[in-house]
């Protein structure tokens, strides 16, 4: 609230790096005799961390001030607290997200197959990381076998965990020849 007789200098750090950081060098603010009332800038950036763990409350810890003159060293500014927003909803990401058309094995080119003859496939991935030690199981059929086979693993069961849940898994739809 005066101006001081030396530099005034007060340390930044992020209480929590993995729910925010400060930008890129900022370590400190730097008040001189002549710069002592204009107002400095701090800027931090909430860190998308993909997991779901809700809305994190952290703190942005201004050090005591370090300065020559006796009125501002050891001055101790409130530390300024900052909740870090989750983005993250579980979720499955499919691709293509609409619906796919197969053909009955044998059929001939050119009539109207999407990307080859007699079948199509489904990318499936998770949206955002399971918390660790949950598994997310899906059970893929067909409710007409006579139309349609799905080609997935042998147990017809695909599973994401923590160590996989974005890498995707492919499954593929058969269309199933009848003769009818």
């Amino acid at each position: 609230t005066s101006q001081p007789t030396g530099d005034v200098t007060i340390g930044i750090t992020s209480q929590d790096t993995s729910e925010g950081i400060l930008q890129v060098g900022l370590t400190q603010l730097v008040f001189t005799n002549i710069t002592w009332n204009s107002k400095q800038l701090i800027t931090v950036s909430g860190v998308d961390d993909t997991l779901q763990d809700g809305d994190i409350a952290y703190t942005i810890d201004l050090a005591s001030a370090v300065s020559t003159d006796p009125n501002y060293n050891n001055q101790n500014p409130v530390d300024v607290s900052i909740i870090n927003l989750d983005d993250d909803k579980p979720g499955i990401w499919l691709s293509p997200n609409h619906s796919i058309i197969t053909k009955e094995l044998g059929a001939p080119l050119g009539m109207g197959c999407m990307s080859s003859c007699g079948n199509e496939k489904i990318d499936i991935t998770l949206t955002s990381i399971p918390a660790v030690g949950t598994v997310v199981r899906f059970c893929v059929n067909t409710d007409d076998t006579t139309e349609a086979d799905i080609q997935v693993p042998a147990t017809k069961i695909l599973e994401f965990d923590s160590t996989n849940w974005n890498r995707r898994k492919i499954i593929e739809v058969n269309g199933t020849h009848d003769w009818i």
